[in-house]
Formats: structure tokens, sequence, C-alpha cells
């Protein structure tokens, strides 16, 4: 019987603690666990905020081509010296719904530091001459404004009251965006006069 009991407590020492091998091996997979985890959260974390830059960006996009949407079926057609129709530069006299007054509009393409094109806006109000101007868009590879008087799309176009559609063509991140906009009749003058 003593033997029984000698038995038992070595039997017991062997199997109650850890061997120092056992505790390196599972420590080292206790890291490589944690490791991995680390490593996940940064990728998942980085891949998200990628992801909601670009979802800022199409929203400031899809706002701004409403916006301007909006303006050029407001647009007052006249062929003074308040239109400007040319590829860098835009300029003309809109009236949106809910506005009492006519504005004058200016888009403006200006190259930045880092060889992109960003969107200048200006509006003015034509009663009072204040105006205000801000980007609209930013670090596009390329930004261009296209006129349709009928024919074919034009860079410029020296008889603005011909043109039927106004379009911006732009570059983002090598993704080519051509967005057209047709001229409402009602916004022409009358040529019968």
């Amino acid at each position: 019987m003593i033997r029984n009991h000698n038995f038992a407590q070595k039997a017991f020492r062997v199997h109650g603690g850890f061997t120092l091998l056992e505790i390196l091996i599972t420590t080292v997979l206790v890291f490589l666990l944690f490791t991995l985890i680390y490593a996940t959260f940064f990728s998942v974390t980085n891949v998200t905020a990628g992801l909601q830059n670009k979802m800022r960006s199409s929203e400031v996009l899809l706002r701004f081509l409403a916006r301007f949407s909006d303006e050029i079926k407001c647009m007052i057609l006249d062929d003074g010296n308040r239109s400007l129709f040319s590829e860098k530069s835009f300029s003309f006299v809109t009236k949106e719904t809910g506005v009492l007054y006519p504005v004058q509009v200016t888009y403006l393409v200006e190259k930045t530091a880092d060889n992109h094109e960003r969107l200048i806006r200006k509006q003015e109000n034509l009663l009072s001459n204040y105006y205000f101007i801000f980007p609209v868009i930013e670090n596009c590879d390329s930004i261009s404004f296209l006129f349709y008087t009928g024919t074919t799309w034009d860079n410029s176009v020296i008889e603005v009251a011909r043109t039927t559609a106004v379009a911006v063509e732009m570059e983002i991140d090598g993704e080519k965006i051509f967005f057209p906009v047709k001229l409402n009749k009602d916004t022409k003058k009358d040529d019968k006069k």
C-alpha cells in the first residue's frame, strides 16, 4: 500500500503542472493567434476606411451632377457677355426653381500642384453683385465641358443660342464619366422676335 501511495504522488506531480516546453509552445501559439487577429483587424479597418472615402467621393460627385443638371435645365441662353462656353471655363445665367432672381454661375477648372485638376464654382447674385466661390470636385485626372449644337460635341461654342445640350466629362482614378444634360426649350430666348 505504501508503494501505491508513492506512485500516486509521482503521477500527480507529472500531470499536475506544465513543463517549460509546454508553456513555451502555448505562448508561441497564443502570440501567433493574437498576431493573426491584429493583422486581420487592421486590414479590415484599412479596407473600411478606403470604402468610406470612396463613398464620400461618390456622394460629392452625385450631388454635384444633380446640382449641375438642375442649373443647366434652368439656364437662360443668350449671346450676351455673361455666357462663356469653353472647355475649361463655363459661365452662364440661371434661374433655379425656388430662387426669385437669376444668378451668374461660373465653373472653372484649375490645375493643382500634384498635376490633378479641380473644379471651382462661383455664384454671383446679379442684383447685389454678392458672390461666393468654393471647390466642387477635387483630385480629378481631367475635367472638361462639352457643348452640343445639333451635330457634334464641341469644346467651345461661339453661338451660345444654338446649344442644345451641355456635358461635363471627368476622369477620376482611371474611370471616365460623361454626363450630358439636355437644355429645356423654355430656357432659350425666343428667336422669332
